[in-house]
Parts: C-alpha cells; structure tokens; sequence
C-alpha cells in the first residue's frame, strides 16, 4: 500500500491512559503498513500476529503452505491469537499502549470476543481504539501480489484457497460493533496525511486533557 504526503517527524505521542489499539482488515487491505505508521506517531508496542505466526510454524513446514494447511488450523491460528492477547495484557498492566495488528474479521462477528478484549481494556484502565482498513475487492489480488509475502503464495497460485479467503473476510466488508466506534481507513489511494490527522483525532478523543 502506498504511503502518501505522510509527515511522521514529530516525537511519538504518549497516550493518557495507555490504548489498546486494534488495527482490523481482510489480509491484503493495509493493516500492517498502517500499523507501522501508527507506531512511528504513538508510543506503544507493535504486536503482529504475523511474526507470532511465523515464529510458532515448525521449520520442517514450507512458509508458502503453512497457513492454508490443517496443522495451522487446528494448532496455530488459535494459539497465536492468545500469545498476542497475552503480549498485549502485560504491556498494557505497565501503563504501556499497544497496536495489536491481526485481522480479526472473523472474531469481530462473536460478541463473546468483543466483550473479551472491551474487558481486557477496562481491566487494565486502557482506551479501547478500534481501526479497520477496506479495500475494493477488485483491487484486493493486485494488492496482495505487490507486497510479495511468502505467506500469500497459495493464495495468489490457487483460485479456491483465495476465493475461500475472501469468503470468511471481506475487503469491503465493514466489522459492526456495537457501543464501540469504529474508525475505518478507505486504503483504495493508499494513506494521507489526512488520514493520519483524522486517525490522531479518535486516538485523542478520549485521552486526558
């Protein structure tokens, strides 16, 4: 995704009291990028389910088929969610905000789930911030092969692997949450530095004065 007009000179900025910061989006929609912006204008820790990902498949498994494969279904996916919960809770029990960048499209339908990490920041007396990146589905394909990731070779060499994926998370799709403001960044021109004053804006709305 293409950074544009984007002006991150300025020291990080210490959030009072500290944010749990989610940053949702079908893979391929520009969560990542806009989770490493995010992280050169907000002091906090960058969680990415990614690396946990890539840390839990054992070496003997090709990178290119790991997560399309029954191994990480049944023994990953689930398991890497819960050591990035576990990163976020003890950074956030120190005051320390954090961007947790994961998908989580799926999860987002559970009100079990949502209630889940509302608690996990009123617990530890976090701001909960909610970001979803969109994409056009259109673009999505295109999207995906210019970032070059191992991880998205089945997806880019088999038509039903990705048809799948679009299936169970939508580009375009919104995430509905109920009580909980969702700020959505429309990534189909890449990201501004408008974007980035409107995303300083919801960060800021609750903070202390």
């Amino acid at each position: 995704m293409q950074v544009n007009q984007v002006n991150t000179a300025s020291p990080p900025l210490i959030l009072s009291p500290p944010g749990l910061i989610m940053v949702t989006g079908a893979p391929g929609t520009g969560k990542s990028v806009l989770s490493k912006v995010l992280s050169t204008i907000v002091c906090a820790t960058h969680i990415d389910k990614d690396v946990i990902n890539d840390a839990l498949r054992p070496r003997e498994m090709d990178a290119r088929t790991f997560r399309s494969s029954e191994y990480y279904a049944k023994n990953v996916r689930r398991q890497s969610y819960e050591v990035m919960y576990a990163l976020a809770s003890a950074n956030l029990e120190y005051g320390v905000s954090v961007i947790l960048d994961a998908p989580h499209i799926e999860e987002s339908r559970d009100p079990k789930w949502r209630s889940f990490i509302e608690q996990m920041a009123s617990s530890h007396g976090a701001n909960l911030h909610v970001f979803q990146t969109i994409l056009q589905l259109d673009k999505l394909h295109g999207r995906i092969l210019e970032r070059n990731a191992t991880r998205d070779h089945e997806f880019l060499t088999c038509d039903a692997a990705f048809a799948s994926r679009v299936s169970k998370c939508p580009p375009d799709e919104e995430i509905s949450w109920p009580n909980q403001k969702v700020h959505i960044i429309d990534t189909n021109k890449g990201l501004t530095g408008k974007d980035i004053i409107e995303m300083m804006k919801y960060l800021l709305r609750d903070t202390e004065k």
